[in-house]
């Protein structure tokens, strides 16, 4: 669950989309609030008024931070954007780290690449095949969206790049922030399959399919995240 209080995520939230690196990839993230440079902008004018003491938690700097960036963009966007700027954030971009999600799709690119087991979940086999490849697409490397990262990468810093990059560490390859969107990404091309999977499988099928990702996740060792397939259910 988004928590206003998680200073460091809101932080580095605000860091990573402000960058004039992540620009390229804005649209695919399909952030509810348009256009997308006038979200930098407040991110930018947030940052620079709490730069004294970022990226640290201090008392009192975390909740006036967040609540000064939420009042920039009602202002800017209006109060129903700025409503669904907070569930995209709290679904979408702050969502990959969920622990059902994460298991799900590991078991999903082994699962789907052993047709003997993926057989054995019983769907009739006049749609398995179809959706097989469904689970593959949502686990797949994507061209498009690796050729959107590569170009990103490719761009050099500007000025206000270089000091994000000084003041967070991104230099950091294990604090890459582009690393951080693509993780967003490819959550959204997974959700966007798995989504068409719930909607074309019945309550037996999708009972079917738990059951032998069970039986794969066991194997892998991270069984016990895998107890349903509803992702309107999955925490966030």
């Amino acid at each position: 669950m988004l928590q206003q209080d998680d200073s460091r995520g809101w932080q580095r939230m605000m860091a990573i989309l402000s960058l004039d690196r992540v620009t390229p990839v804005l649209k695919q993230l399909e952030i509810p609030a348009s256009p997308a440079r006038d979200l930098q902008l407040i991110f930018r004018k947030v940052l620079l008024k709490y730069r004294d003491v970022l990226p640290e938690d201090r008392p009192g700097t975390p909740s006036n931070m967040v609540s000064d960036c939420m009042q920039e963009v009602v202002t800017k966007f209006g109060r129903d954007a700025a409503k669904l700027f907070y569930r995209w954030l709290e679904h979408v971009y702050f969502a990959t780290e969920d622990t059902e999600y994460r298991s799900w799709r590991l078991v999903l690119i082994r699962l789907v690449r052993d047709e003997a087991r993926w057989r054995s979940i019983g769907i009739p086999a006049e749609k398995s095949e179809k959706l097989r490849k469904l689970c593959e697409e949502a686990t797949q490397t994507n061209e498009e969206l690796e050729s959107s990262l590569a170009a990103s990468h490719a761009k050099a810093l500007s000025d206000w790049d270089l000091a994000i990059y000084t003041l967070f560490g991104f230099d950091d390859e294990d604090n890459d922030p582009l690393a951080s969107v693509a993780q967003v990404l490819r959550r959204m091309q997974f959700m966007r399959r798995w989504q068409k999977l719930e909607r074309q499988t019945s309550p037996q099928e999708q009972q079917a399919l738990v059951k032998v990702a069970q039986e794969v996740g066991h194997e892998m060792s991270r069984f016990a995240k895998i107890d349903k397939l509803d992702s309107a259910a999955w925490p966030s």
